[in-house]
């Protein structure tokens, strides 16, 4: 049993394109034991009803690559863009790197 329940698996696709050019998602690995917390969303209304939604991703050691260009797969279904460059944190004194932060936005509309 899982002691800690609130922990999610998370599953890293990569952006390729196809032979016609079309962007695809390939998976490039899951990620298990990951914190999400939601940060919150804003609307755009001036031409089209369109929400743009944040979240953080906290992940422990990996060896998962995650980059700006990857996305991720939430349990839920939703799939989200990786916003920046994942924050990996560093134990100045032993330098164990536990895990981090990965920033995520979603679009819809």
């Amino acid at each position: 049993m899982n002691g800690m329940p609130g922990l999610i698996t998370v599953d890293v696709l990569a952006v390729t394109r196809n032979e016609h050019g079309d962007r695809t998602t390939t998976p490039a690995g899951s990620i298990p034991g990951c914190g999400f917390e939601p940060l919150g969303s804003s609307e755009d209304t001036d031409n089209r009803a369109q929400v743009a939604t944040t979240a953080a991703l906290y992940v422990p050691r990996t060896d998962v690559v995650v980059t700006a260009q990857h996305k991720i797969r939430t349990p839920d279904g939703h799939v989200w863009d990786v916003d920046g460059d994942p924050a990996w944190w560093s134990n100045p004194l032993t330098g164990d790197r536990p895990g981090g932060q990965i920033r995520l936005t979603r679009v819809t509309g």
